[in-house]
């Protein structure tokens, strides 16, 4: 009996482990918070436009996901280094082609502009050089973080590198940075969540090179091959219709 009953015990381990491991996500994927595109709702859930597209991909996809939100930087290096592990919204760049395996579109091309606040009368910007006679907010290891300093900003000199784009916000409302960077729908929100007029901000320079990068679904190159194909055929029908 006391054989029976050990032996019963084994098979109830084996299948309650067997039975978290089907349970456990294929996908760890992570983005930042970015509303209108990422944030949490009041139930704690990760949603947003960009998150909705790849929550529809990854359903039809038939791929169960944890979705995260972090900041970016951590976000990103999860992505590069872990296998099973993605991120978004994601701008793709020649930079970061050969680091990831690439879903896109999840959105169209979303122009980047650079913003200061209306009542700020000494900023004048007439090219993207003359940004760097200020200070311009930015996420670490962002695209816009990345493209500037290939176009010779400096960290220490024009950029004020930040965790997340809600302490940049901060910051510069309170007139502590002279400029930031962010999308029109971005920037809208951000103001209205503040209860300030879309007139206290001005645009002053767009950034060309963001109105033909796409914004994409990117995980890690060592990735379980049959998720990658799962995906990719999702995306390829997507982009035929």
């Amino acid at each position: 009996m006391q054989y029976l009953k050990y032996h019963i015990y084994v098979w109830l381990i084996a299948m309650s482990l067997s039975f978290s491991v089907v349970a456990q996500p294929q996908l760890q994927l992570y983005t930042e918070h970015w509303p209108p595109y990422n944030y949490l709702n009041e139930q704690g859930q990760v949603v947003g436009r960009a998150t909705q597209a790849v929550r529809g991909a990854l359903e039809a996809a038939n791929i169960d996901a944890d979705i995260h939100l972090t900041t970016w930087a951590r976000a990103y290096n999860l992505a590069k280094t872990r296998a099973n592990h993605g991120i978004f919204a994601i701008y793709k760049t020649a930079q970061r082609h050969q680091l990831f395996h690439w879903f896109c579109p999840i959105s169209a091309p979303t122009p980047m502009f650079i913003y200061k606040r209306s009542d700020d009368q000494r900023i004048k910007v007439h090219s993207l050089a003359d940004v760097k006679q200020y200070t311009l907010a930015v996420s670490r290891d962002g695209w816009t973080h990345q493209h500037l300093r290939q176009q010779g900003f400096s960290d220490e000199r024009h950029l004020d590198v930040a965790a997340s784009i809600e302490v940049s916000m901060t910051k510069f409302l309170a007139g502590r940075l002279d400029l930031i960077l962010n999308t029109e729908a971005a920037m809208t929100l951000a103001l209205r969540q503040r209860e300030l007029s879309a007139n206290t901000v001005i645009k002053v320079w767009e950034l060309q090179q963001s109105q033909r990068t796409p914004l994409c679904l990117a995980v890690n190159k060592h990735s379980d091959p049959q998720l990658v194909q799962a995906l990719k055929q999702v995306f390829d029908e997507k982009n035929i219709r």
